[in-house]
């Protein structure tokens, strides 16, 4: 089973003024490797080609026990970098909950720290999922760590997404919740809210089935004209059809709202857990890293970076990248005019068979 990574502590990378080596790649069946196995300058290439056939009979459900980290446990940087403490690591590791109700405060600095975001005049806000918290980091003391830590914004429902509104001269600090999205009153510089929170989608559906109460991680992005905000969604499920199961609905896509929170759309779909949304500088395209389904065995199915486009769909739960059908599903729409309820009554008679999928680029 595979869980979205928990940030225990924030470091930061300072480059020093060494040459970096050149970048090996390994390809093919000696890419797959666990997390013991990764070495900073290497690269590790699968392809859609790679992937071993499925067999749910090796899936194993590990679920994660935390122990205390040794002494001698750090980070492994580059030859030219060099990780230290910027803010944090004075508590234990967040104790994973199965739900809202029974996730506590760690004690330390942050409880479970999860997404960065750097405010237009260089601030670092930080949302701490678990305390329901914004935080802000600001500049560099003589110890390499923040000079400063300031809550933004408290009593928050599992903060995670936080966008700039307008991107040129910022009015607002949107907020990705597990089941709304709010937006706080923001002035460049600010290190606490002046007022609180508004919510402008209040019906973004939320916990779910999944150990760890679903996929309740919502980030924001505005498109670079900034006259749409692009909400990720993922499943509440592993691998539910989508047309049987209700609970799908608007789940496993993208949601593409007004700045005023109006709906418009479903900007994308069949995406089962789209997180670390950004925009392309220079193309305006949309990006995520996507969490895939689990319980296929081992090696399946790979998580992702890709480009989203308007109206793709990227398989999920019937296809998994390269057009490989999940074992556990029907072909669905076998002659491509099935009907999808989670798409705009327009839009619901879009093909979703393997020829209409967009592949994660490689």
């Amino acid at each position: 089973m595979r869980f979205p990574s928990a940030v225990a502590l924030i470091a930061a990378a300072m480059l020093l003024p060494a040459a970096l080596p050149a970048q090996k790649t390994i390809t093919g069946q000696s890419a797959f490797a666990d997390w013991n196995q990764q070495q900073p300058g290497i690269r590790r290439k699968i392809t859609p080609a790679d992937l071993p056939e499925p067999k749910p009979d090796e899936a194993v459900n590990n679920t994660p026990h935390v122990i205390p980290r040794p002494a001698d446990a750090w980070p492994l940087a580059p030859d030219g970098f060099k990780v230290t403490l910027y803010a944090g690591g004075d508590s234990a590791p967040m104790q994973r909950a199965d739900n809202k109700q029974v996730m506590a405060l760690s004690g330390g600095t942050f409880t479970m720290p999860r997404l960065i975001r750097t405010a237009p005049n260089g601030d670092l806000f930080l949302a701490d999922s678990g305390a329901g918290t914004i935080s802000i980091l600001r500049g560099v003391g003589p110890d390499g760590k923040a000079a400063q830590i300031e809550k933004f914004a408290t009593g928050l429902d599992h903060p995670f997404g936080i966008a700039f509104y307008p991107a040129d001269k910022s009015q607002y600090i949107y907020v990705g919740n597990a089941t709304t999205v709010q937006r706080i009153p923001y002035q460049s510089g600010d290190l606490h809210a002046t007022a609180g929170p508004e919510t402008i989608v209040p019906d973004i559906p939320g916990y779910a089935q999944l150990t760890g109460g679903g996929h309740w991680t919502r980030d924001v992005v505005f498109t670079e004209d900034g006259r749409h905000m692009l909400v990720s969604v993922g499943s509440g499920s592993n691998a539910d059809d989508t047309d049987t199961h209700p609970k799908e609905f608007h789940r496993a896509d993208v949601l593409e709202f007004t700045p005023d929170g109006k709906f418009i759309e479903v900007y994308a779909s069949g995406i089962r857990n789209c997180v670390g949304e950004a925009i392309n500088p220079i193309t305006g395209q949309l990006w995520c890293s996507t969490n895939e389904r689990d319980d296929l065995g081992n090696h399946l199915v790979p998580d992702y970076v890709t480009s989203i486009k308007e109206g793709g769909f990227y398989g999920w739960p019937w296809y998994y990248m390269g057009g490989h059908h999940d074992p556990r599903l029907p072909e669905p729409c076998a002659n491509s005019t099935g009907p999808n309820p989670r798409l705009p009554r327009s839009l619901r008679t879009r093909p979703r068979t393997a020829s209409a999928l967009i592949f994660p680029q490689q």
